[in-house]
């Protein structure tokens, strides 16, 4: 009896261990140990990083990597968008922008393989790809336009501008979204943008410096954004770049799109109407 007792004793031990839910503290060392590999992966100096018993532990298993998979190490580098702790269920949850069965086997094999890390994200392979966005054009005077209409294959950030001339003033975020043409549609790219973090205002400014004249004055910003080829990859293809703006007194709302071409049989080329050098 003593024996049958001592057995379930010891039975009820290792399964609550077993079952233990790691601590806050736990789960905060394990998400600091995946943003330490992946800076690592993305590091090729071996001193650019601080040297710790991690680095020196993993360093060596990242550069046979990076020599033998350069492009899987760089396409899950970068498809690593952001990671937090989740005390309930006791896991760190990482985010991916693409979280297909290929790039959550890259993730465990060249990152972390603790089976506390929860992988999510936008998975191609069950889901498809959500529609362009669809919105009012802008009027004359308000456009969007690439730097380029021809970018070379496996570019990662386009340089675009916003160009308005008229009597008001438009506003906008840091946010857009990346669309590709493929399956005889304009389909986004889900993550492969920035987040609306930031109100930005451009034109005629509310109260004008006297004697500025009306609609001459045309007003830009530039910004720039990222395709994630290595997360996307893709020999050749037409993207577009949409951008929600909107104007006041009344409100209305406009989408600016700006379309070119990724393809590895041209440079860097500017559309027609454009001039200058291509540096």
């Amino acid at each position: 009896m003593r024996l049958l007792l001592l057995s379930l004793l010891l039975v009820a031990g290792c399964t609550a261990t077993a079952q233990r839910r790691p601590t806050a503290r736990e789960l905060g060392e394990l998400q600091d140990s995946v943003w330490r590999r992946l800076d690592i992966l993305r590091t090729t100096d071996r001193g650019f990083a601080a040297c710790t018993p991690e680095r020196e532990a993993f360093d060596g298993i990242a550069n046979a990597a990076r020599t033998s998979a350069p492009k899987e190490i760089a396409s899950v580098a970068d498809a690593v968008r952001s990671s937090g702790t989740d005390e309930t269920e006791g896991i760190v949850r990482v985010r991916l922008l693409r979280a297909d069965s290929a790039m959550k086997a890259r993730f465990r094999r060249y990152v972390h393989d603790s089976p506390l890390i929860r992988l999510e994200g936008f998975d191609p392979d069950t889901t498809p790809y959500p529609p362009a966005p669809e919105g009012t054009p802008p009027p004359d005077g308000l456009s969007m336009d690439a730097e380029y209409a021809f970018y070379p294959a496996e570019t990662d950030c386009v340089r675009l501008t916003i160009r308005y001339r008229g009597d008001s003033t438009v506003y906008f975020g840091t946010d857009y979204t990346v669309c590709r043409f493929q399956n005889g549609r304009w389909e986004t790219l889900p993550g492969a943008d920035a987040w609306n973090s930031l109100l930005i205002g451009i034109g005629r400014p509310q109260f004008p410096v006297p004697g500025d004249a009306r609609q001459t004055k045309e007003y830009a910003y530039g910004f720039t954004a990222r395709l994630a080829p290595r997360v996307y990859p893709s020999v050749y293809a037409r993207y577009r770049i949409c951008k929600n703006v909107y104007m006041e007194n009344p409100h209305r709302n406009y989408l600016l799109t700006a379309d070119f071409t990724v393809t590895p049989f041209v440079p860097f080329t500017r559309f027609p109407e454009q001039t200058g050098d291509n540096n």
